[in-house]
């Protein structure tokens, strides 16, 4: 009995030896599984990750075509700014074009009927002054021209040649009246500040000051 029970425990030790590895074993096996499933998970998950970016860059978000998307961003700013830069400079010259004419419109129309202010041979005129090209403004003048000329133009082609003078339009006939008025007028030419000045002796600058 007793050879028996030494027997029967043998048996056991070997059975549960037994079973004991192959539960180890398949523990091992499914641990295995597991690793190997979750190893190619995320290689799996690394391959989608590549590809994905890949075929967003070449197909839906192209780096190359926004990047010359861009570049024709910037050419279409660059356009727009030079376009309004040159209206701008276009309106601008409009602007001081119109103000020009109307400034001298306005001035035909003060000028015009005030030939009594001319200067005469006895009296010099408000715009021919002798202290007027002393001041710091100078002779009253248009456009560069001397009103008092404007003025001797006026009394003697009655507005009509000064129109085609104010307006650049000077062809020989004007010419040859304005010589005849300068040669007519010697006698209240204007001088510059400084011509007027230098041809007075320094006791007449003191009587004139």
């Amino acid at each position: 009995m007793k050879n028996l029970r030494k027997c029967a425990t043998q048996i056991q030790k070997c059975y549960r030896g037994k079973l004991g590895r192959v539960r180890f074993a398949n523990h091992q096996r499914s641990l295995a599984q597991h690793e190997r499933e979750k190893f190619f998970h995320v290689a799996s998950i690394e391959i989608q990750r590549h590809w994905r970016g890949r075929f967003s860059r070449k197909f839906i978000h192209d780096f190359y075509a926004r990047k010359n998307w861009l570049a024709s961003i910037q050419k279409a700013n660059e356009d727009l700014r030079q376009q309004m830069a040159q209206n701008y400079e276009e309106q601008v010259i409009y602007l001081e074009n119109q103000a020009h004419a109307d400034a001298t419109q306005n001035f035909k129309a003060h000028i015009k009927g005030k030939h009594h202010l001319l200067s005469t041979k006895s009296c010099r005129g408000v715009f021919n002054s002798k202290y007027a090209a002393l001041k710091p403004g100078g002779v009253p003048a248009f456009s560069g021209v001397p009103v008092e000329q404007y003025l001797a133009w006026e009394s003697q082609t009655t507005g009509k040649v000064m129109e085609k003078i104010l307006d650049g339009n000077v062809d020989q006939q004007v010419e040859q009246i304005t010589a005849k008025v300068e040669k007519d007028m010697m006698f209240h030419t204007t001088f510059s500040s400084e011509e007027m000045f230098s041809s007075l002796s320094p006791d007449k600058r003191l009587e004139e000051e």
